[in-house]
């Protein structure tokens, strides 16, 4: 998926397994199956362009983790989402200060949001 998002463009089964695997260490079947299994699972959209499918992301990352995120908070927090993110901080190594600086912004921010929806 990153490769995908990373290229920003619609991109084929042999144009990731030679980003992936330069030196063809696997199958390329393999890539073909996974992304077969990502657009059955609806993560991936296809087009056909001569023989091949072009891949391309039904939704961005972002949109994509979030959407992880809500499962995960709702399966394993109980909806709560401070617990998630006490447990999220403790699962990396120590952030530094500028990644606090970081987090602490985007709170600010999201703070502000919420100040202008109500």
């Amino acid at each position: 998926m990153n490769i995908i998002w990373d290229k920003d463009r619609p991109c084929s089964v042999s144009e990731i397994h030679e980003t992936l695997y330069p030196e063809n260490k696997r199958a390329y079947t393999t890539i073909m199956t996974i992304m077969g299994n990502l657009y059955k699972k609806g993560v991936l959209e296809r087009k056909k362009e001569g023989n091949a499918y072009l891949y391309f992301p039904v939704k961005k990352r972002e949109e994509l983790a979030v959407g992880f995120i809500n499962k995960i908070t709702k399966g394993f927090f109980k909806n709560n989402i401070a617990e998630f993110f006490s447990c999220f901080l403790k699962s990396k190594d120590p952030l530094s200060e500028h990644e606090i600086e970081e987090l602490k912004k985007k709170v600010e921010h999201y703070e502000e949001e919420l100040k202008d929806k109500f």
